[in-house]
């Protein structure tokens, strides 16, 4: 019986991740270099290059040749990856949990919003997850039992996930100190840089490319984004380590399963000193994880939540284990765990079914009846937009015959979280000054029909900036 609701669970995980995930190339900007990559072979090295190499070799058996086709393989295999992250799941929350619990963990997982609408872009964090989590699972399998070949397959994974995002190396000193053995940390290393090499082996012919795409990751990491000469850090003190808790575990995971999952924790918390290795890496693991992704400034808007991905296999089975402790002590907590349940999959459908209805379409929509008309930023025109319309000179581009300024949300409210931090950047005040000014011109705003998501459906203003300003009648709601 378990067997069977686990194959429907993984059917159903594939399904929810490949519906709709052919919207327009673009939305997530990183998207449109990623195919560029994967079709002329060629990389700048910011991330590492098993997100490039999968696709590639799948590619070489299918010939395509064309950015729409690779595009559709790389949603497709990225969707695999999420379903893959639920399998991952199930297979640990056996460890910590019998009878139906470690299903109901993946189950929580696979419909959770945040791993849903990820899984529907191509971008380094769903494969980076799953290696994180195979590394964990490699890791418990290899402390239970010391073999050489359990040691190499945690080897291997974790190679893999430093293959899929620089960050996986700060996971290298604490497996050698859980490894404990000289020799047995020496051929770790050994084997996690072979098969880095062997992936990344580029880095040998192009270093210098390797060496700027590196230094410009660690910069990006230790410093904060930079977008087109605005420059953000978040630091964690500025939220109290709550940034990530806030605004991206409990949108992406929802408000009820985040306190469900810290409720889990707590408990586990609690009986520490009665805790096997096993609990206590469970526990450590995702809480040092949190802890990184906190102290470092990069929470880059509007997509910051993704960093916090590799948490919420973990807090499924927080969630699992609070469930299952809450409903001995208090039985109607069924209930409560399934009405959240299905309120998460009402929010993961809606999500899902709008990526193909974007605003940015309906403003498509409105741009093709106003040829040569508007302008507009990076988030509302994707590549061809201006990196803040704010600042651009009205009477400019009037004479220009621009009668249309088209602002995301994904801007103004970077701008806006910026000035509320008291940041003194001179571009950042001049943006926002200017922002507030355009704002008090005729507009309509394209909201969501759900929610802004992600890199999904901003809301956008279409400002009228013409001396004679009318209504803007042909806007669609």
């Amino acid at each position: 019986m378990k067997t069977f609701l686990l194959i429907i669970l993984l059917i159903s995980s594939f399904i929810i991740n490949l519906i709709n995930n052919d919207f327009p190339l673009g939305y997530h900007p990183d998207e449109v270099k990623k195919v560029s990559f994967i079709l002329e072979n060629h990389q700048d090295f910011k991330h590492p290059l098993l997100l490039l190499q999968i696709p590639r070799l799948v590619n070489f058996f299918l010939g395509w040749d064309s950015p729409e086709a690779i595009t559709f393989l790389g949603r497709t295999l990225n969707a695999f990856y999420g379903t893959l992250i639920v399998l991952i799941t199930y297979l640990i929350a056996r460890k910590f949990l019998k009878g139906f619990w470690p299903i109901l963990a993946a189950t929580i997982l696979g419909l959770s919003p945040i791993l849903v609408i990820h899984a529907h872009y191509i971008k380094e964090d769903i494969l980076f997850t799953l290696f994180f989590l195979i590394s964990f699972w490699t890791l418990l399998l290899y402390k239970n039992n010391q073999t050489l070949k359990n040691l190499l397959i945690f080897s291997l994974s974790i190679s893999l996930a430093i293959s899929s995002k620089y960050m996986g190396i700060i996971f290298l000193l604490p497996s050698c100190l859980l490894i404990r053995s000289y020799k047995r940390a020496l051929l770790f290393l050994s084997v996690v840089l072979i098969i880095f090499l062997l992936i990344n082996y580029p880095i040998i012919t192009h270093f210098s490319i390797f060496q700027s795409g590196f230094n410009f990751e660690i910069g990006h990491s230790l410093l904060g984004h930079n977008h087109r000469g605005i420059f953000i850090p978040i630091s964690a003190m500025e939220y109290f380590f709550g940034f990530h808790y806030l605004y991206s575990i409990i949108p992406g995971f929802t408000l009820f399963f985040t306190l469900a999952a810290t409720t889990g924790l707590i408990f586990i918390l609690f009986k520490w000193r009665s805790l096997n290795l096993n609990y206590k890496m469970l526990l450590c693991t995702p809480l040092i994880y949190y802890f990184i992704i906190e102290i470092s400034p990069l929470k880059t808007f509007p997509d910051y939540m993704r960093y916090s991905i590799p948490l919420i296999p973990f807090l499924s089975i927080f969630c699992a284990i609070a469930w299952r402790e809450l409903s001995r002590r208090y039985p109607f907590f069924h209930l409560l765990f399934v009405t959240a349940l299905i309120y998460m999959i009402y929010d993961s459908t809606l999500l899902v079914y709008y990526l193909n209805d974007d605003t940015r379409a309906k403003a498509l929509i409105w741009m093709k009846k106003h040829p040569d008309q508007f302008k507009g930023d990076q988030y509302a025109l994707n590549e061809r937009g201006h990196p803040c319309v704010s600042i651009l000179d009205l009477r400019e581009q009037q004479e220009e015959g621009v009668s249309y300024l088209l602002s995301s949300s994904f801007f103004y409210d970077r701008i806006t979280l910026a000035q509320s931090l008291h940041r003194k950047d001179p571009l950042i005040e001049k943006c926002k000054s200017s922002l507030d000014l355009l704002f008090t011109l005729p507009y309509k705003e394209i909201s969501p029909a759900h929610k802004s998501f992600a890199f999904s459906n901003p809301h956008i203003r279409i400002i009228d900036i013409t001396e004679k300003s009318s209504p803007l009648t042909e806007i669609p709601s």
